[in-house]
């Protein structure tokens, strides 16, 4: 218990937890709305099976984009997240580690 307490394992196991549910439903969010969505405004374009062949090669433009605005999303949570916590400095532990 306090080889686990002095590195925080269970806190880095918590957060890699959350971390991959926080990226299953932003996969969810851009794959059943968000796609759907900008498929609707450009009617003529199957967005997520958007593939361009060039000489026999075919490159899946509509699978990048999804994981692009996937990261896109993430990033602005974690940067939302991050200003929030900066800015409370209560929430922080100012240098101070568990004993």
């Amino acid at each position: 218990m306090e080889f686990l307490a002095k590195y925080s394992i269970v806190g880095m196991a918590m957060g890699i937890i959350i971390g991959q549910t926080t990226k299953d439903t932003v996969n969810a969010l851009v794959v059943g709305i968000i796609s759907p969505t900008i498929q609707l405004l450009l009617p003529k374009t199957d967005f997520q099976n958007l593939v361009i062949n060039v000489k026999g090669t075919e490159f899946q433009i509509g699978l990048f984009l999804n994981s692009f605005i996937e990261m896109l999303i993430i990033l602005g949570i974690l940067y939302f997240l991050v200003g929030f916590l900066l800015k409370r400095d209560d929430l922080l532990l100012k240098g101070k580690r568990p004993k």
